[in-house]
Formats: structure tokens, C-alpha cells, sequence
């Protein structure tokens, strides 16, 4: 694997990790134990959210050193607001590495709509393998909605240059 990527998550109302946030990081830190390789932390919303004084992305990227990461492996994705995000801006970062594999880090109630995205965003020569951390929130009934407006919204996406237009002129990232 030449990366992980962990989906940030709404941090508490001081700014830090959620239990669903610290079990995500946890896995990533897990994983990079086996195969020290980069981890992408991917998040920014909680900012504007609860007007937290720092990124998901810095609050994970916190938590992981302060559990033995080196500082080194850690690269913040600080421009996602939501999932489609999480996966365009981590691409980016992809690219410009020239990595083609990776393991997506997120919650088991949050893997499906997860992978749908990251599988159309990240269409190609990638391999991908999403990993799922157990949470002890039932979030399928709101996952499942999310799932079909997401379909509907990324359906007629079928290359790159539609992607960079739906996602800076149709979306809500500038």
C-alpha cells in the first residue's frame, strides 16, 4: 500500500476526536505500524461547523502523533467538507505522489457510501480497499439516503475534466 487515507469526522465541541474520530485514527495507526507508509488525513468542515479552532484534518493528525506517528508520514488534506471531498482532495495529493494503491480508513456505518465515491472518483488503474471501524451508531437508515442523493449527484460523471467542473462550478467547493 503506498497510502491510507482516514475520512475525518465532526469533532467534538472543544475541537477534539470524537469516539468515532479517534477509533478511524486508531485503525490508520494500526495500519501505518505494518507498513509505514503515508497517511492522508482528510478533513476541514468542523471548522465552520462549531467553530472549532482547528481542522479534522489537524485534530487527527494531532491525535496520531501524540500515538507514536512520526510527523513525517502525515500529510493534511484541509480543503473536504464532506466525502466526495474527502476523495477528490486526497486524489490530488494521489497523483501528484504517483501512488496507485491505497486503504481508505472510516466507520462501518459510513463504508458504502464511502466506497461508492471512492470507487467513481478514483476510476482507473487504483487499487483501492476501504477498511471499516465499528461504531455504536446506527446510521444506516441517514447512510442509505445519502447513498442515492450521492449516486444521483455523481451518476453522470463519467472523466476527470466533468469531475473538476461538477465538484469547483456545480458543487459548493471555490
Amino acid at each position: 500500500m503506498d497510502v491510507i487515507i482516514v475520512l475525518g469526522s465532526i469533532l467534538d465541541k472543544n475541537g477534539y476526536l470524537t469516539d468515532i474520530g479517534s477509533s478511524r485514527v486508531e485503525k490508520a495507526i494500526e495500519l501505518y505500524k505494518k507498513e509505514k507508509c503515508k497517511i492522508i488525513m482528510s478533513g476541514h468542515s468542523s471548522i465552520e461547523i462549531i467553530d472549532a479552532k482547528k481542522t479534522e484534518a489537524q485534530a487527527m493528525e494531532d491525535y496520531a502523533i501524540m500515538h507514536g506517528v512520526n510527523k513525517e508520514y502525515i500529510i493534511k488534506e484541509e480543503s473536504s467538507r464532506d466525502t466526495i471531498g474527502n476523495a477528490f482532495f486526497s486524489k490530488e495529493i494521489i497523483d501528484k505522489n504517483k501512488w496507485t494503491s491505497l486503504v481508505v480508513v472510516t466507520s462501518d456505518f459510513h463504508i458504502t457510501r464511502s466506497s461508492y465515491i471512492f470507487k467513481k472518483i478514483f476510476s482507473g488503474s487504483y487499487k483501492i480497499k476501504l477498511v471499516s471501524v465499528t461504531s455504536l451508531e446506527d446510521r444506516s437508515k441517514k447512510e442509505k439516503e445519502l447513498l442515492e442523493i450521492t449516486k444521483k449527484l455523481l451518476e453522470n460523471i463519467s472523466n476527470e475534466k466533468q469531475l473538476k467542473e461538477f465538484i469547483f462550478d456545480k458543487y459548493f467547493y471555490e
